[in-house]
Formats: structure tokens, C-alpha cells, sequence
């Protein structure tokens, strides 16, 4: 009887560790950022830690030793949430790909933006095939060119440019009352597409709508 309970004995207290190590074992996840400096201005935390990504999330920040089935090794650099550029000028895959690099995942054209009948185009332009989070504003001074030197076909500031293509008139010309109509329905039609706000003047004064988040 002996001989025959020893044996089943061992396999309960084998089955019993294994089962204590598997719960004390830390979680592996999908993505680890080992050895970086974490700065999170919301909790105003800064120091050298790691960072553990499950499902496209950060779950943990842990100054213990961490695995995850992909690491990467931040050893001398910050790790900190991404940036947002309100004013950014190269709204274009390379230009997406150069503020990637500098740590912005949300560069916006906040500072021209686009005429806004064109609004719906630019965001299809962008739809699908962006590496970022993106928007425009409706553009004030597209509005004006439009209006008062019938440039209607002007879509962002990557283009030709206001300066070269238009005369003088959106830059020194005065809107009367059915011009500045005209323009204020363009601009009204750009936030209804999708704008985020609409830029107006030097003063660059911003109404935010909503964010384009892909």
C-alpha cells in the first residue's frame, strides 16, 4: 500500500508547485519597453522603468523585471506619450513619417488648413491610408482668395500657394457684406465636412470642432 501511494503522492505535490509557479509567474505581453525613461505628465511620473503594451494598450509600468513575446530595448532614451502638432505644414505620407520619427502621432494643419468645400476631400485623401491621427481647419484666407480673386480650386498649403495663384485681393481686399456672406458659408461648409475648427485672420484664433482619430 505504501509503494503504491508514494508514487501519486509526488505527482499531487509535482501538479501543486507547478500550479503555485504558474500563478506567481509574471504575465507575458505582447509588447515590452524594457529599461527606458517612463515620463507621464499626468502623473507626473519620471523614472527608469518598464512599460508592458497588451492588445494595443499599455497595462503596465513596472520597475520590476518584465517579458513580453516582443521587447525592445530603450536603454538611454525617453519613453513618453505621443505629441500632438497643432501646427503642422507637410500634411503628405512623408511629411506623416518625418513627425513619426520626432514623436508626433496627431500633426494637424491648424495654421492654413484647407478650403472648405475641399474639406471632405483632403479627409479621403488621408482615409485608410494614414500612419497618424489627422485634421485640418477650414481655411480663412482660401475662403478669401475664393471670394475676392476666384481662386476656387485651392484644396491645402502644400499647393501652389495663395501668393503665386491669386492676386492681392484676399491678402489687402476689404468683404462687404456679400462677400464676407460667401465666405463665412464656405467656412461653414468646411465644419460640416470635417474640419476641425476654422482659422481666421493673422490672429490664427481656432474653433475646435472634432479630431479626425484613425
Amino acid at each position: 500500500m505504501h509503494r503504491t501511494s508514494f508514487p501519486r503522492l509526488a505527482l499531487l505535490v509535482l501538479i501543486i508547485a507547478v500550479l503555485t509557479a504558474c500563478t506567481r509567474a509574471e504575465p507575458v505581453f505582447d509588447v515590452v519597453i524594457l529599461g527606458g525613461r517612463v515620463m507621464d505628465p499626468e502623473s507626473r511620473f519620471d523614472a527608469t522603468a518598464n512599460v508592458g503594451i497588451q492588445n494595443g494598450r499599455i497595462t503596465r509600468i513596472t520597475q520590476e523585471p518584465i517579458t513580453g513575446i516582443d521587447s525592445i530595448d530603450a536603454t538611454g532614451l525617453v519613453v513618453a506619450p505621443d505629441f500632438i502638432d497643432t501646427h503642422f505644414h507637410w500634411p503628405r505620407p512623408m511629411g506623416y513619417k518625418l513627425a513619426l520619427r520626432d514623436g508626433v502621432t496627431t500633426p494637424m494643419d491648424l495654421e492654413f488648413g484647407t478650403h472648405g468645400p475641399r474639406v471632405s476631400d483632403w479627409c479621403a485623401m488621408h482615409d485608410g491610408r494614414s500612419q497618424v491621427n489627422y485634421g485640418t481647419a477650414a481655411s480663412h484666407e482660401a475662403a478669401r482668395a475664393a471670394v475676392l480673386d476666384g481662386v476656387q480650386d485651392g484644396f491645402d498649403a502644400p499647393g501652389p500657394g495663395l501668393s503665386i495663384r491669386a492676386g492681392q485681393g484676399w491678402a489687402y481686399g476689404v468683404l462687404e457684406e456679400d462677400t464676407g456672406n460667401q465666405s463665412l458659408e464656405m467656412l461653414d461648409e468646411g465644419l460640416r465636412q470635417g474640419a476641425l475648427g476654422n482659422i481666421r485672420n493673422a490672429g490664427h484664433s481656432l474653433a475646435l470642432q472634432h479630431l479626425k482619430v484613425t
